[in-house]
């Protein structure tokens, strides 16, 4: 009597079609989870742009400029606000904004770009309040370095990102 009533497999009965199926697709699903964790590890996640050569000689000039502009003060401190020096830098900015806003990913370049520009309008305030001849305090302090060290430092940033992303380096991306 008891080989008529249908019985529910159990650990140690043999599979059915019905316990087959499910055991098949486990075993499928996890196989393809372990595929999209293998193609995940080997997928290139780049956070930043590629590196640009107009940035970085771009940059480069700007502090260039920067440097001659604010060293002449040493030999000739009688040197008028030069006007043309920051409108000068104005389109070198406006320049290598558009640049980064046009390039995919440079949204880190933007705005260190635009941290520079108000770096420089600041310089520019200061430039055309600060009285003839332009003196240094006890340190040899003038009263741009302040200013000029802020853009160096902006400059710095930029290039060692640009320098990093040209060699290819994992700090500007992640997951290789």
């Amino acid at each position: 009597m008891n080989a008529l009533l249908p019985t529910a497999p159990g650990p140690h009965s043999p599979a059915t079609p019905r316990t087959t199926g499910r055991l098949s697709r486990g075993w499928l699903g996890l196989l393809g989870l372990a595929f999209a964790f293998a193609l995940t590890a080997c997928t290139h996640i780049q956070l930043v742009g590629d590196y640009d050569e107009a940035i970085d000689q771009g940059v480069t000039s700007i502090q260039r400029k920067a440097e001659a502009y604010f060293a002449h003060f040493d030999s000739a401190p009688t040197s008028a606000y030069g006007q043309a020096f920051y409108d000068d830098i104005d389109v070198d900015l406006a320049v290598l904004t558009t640049r980064a806003q046009a390039t995919p990913k440079y949204g880190i370049i933007e705005k260190q770009l635009a941290e520079m520009k108000a770096s420089f309008q600041d310089l520019r305030q200061l430039d055309r309040i600060t009285p003839r001849p332009i003196t240094k305090d006890t340190q040899g302090r003038s009263p741009f370095s302040a200013g000029l060290s802020t853009i160096e430092q902006q400059a710095r940033h930029i290039l060692t990102l640009e320098l990093a992303l040209k060699r290819g380096e994992d700090g500007a991306s992640a997951g290789k």
